[in-house]
């Protein structure tokens, strides 16, 4: 078994997708749409099993001052 931890390609959005469904019940599970606008914004990185993908993870800030949408945007794409 051969581990690999690579920069996602939209290729694996539906692999992402079903290891979120798979991850979480229905209530926590993040919607395509933001799973989508996550990889455009910030990235994903996903983890292979021999060749499957198995996993996956991106960062998200978490405290993140929106009043200011310029600013926060540009603190965002510094990330």
């Amino acid at each position: 078994m051969e581990t690999l931890i690579r920069e996602a390609t939209v290729e694996d959005m539906g692999a992402i997708f079903r290891v979120e469904k798979r991850s979480y019940p229905p209530e926590l599970q993040a919607p395509h749409r933001i799973l989508r606008d996550r990889f455009e914004t910030f990235g994903i990185r996903v983890a292979e099993l021999d060749g499957d993908v198995v996993g996956f993870y991106t960062c998200v800030p978490v405290e993140l001052d929106l009043s200011d949408e310029r600013k926060a945007i540009e603190l965002i794409m510094q990330n």
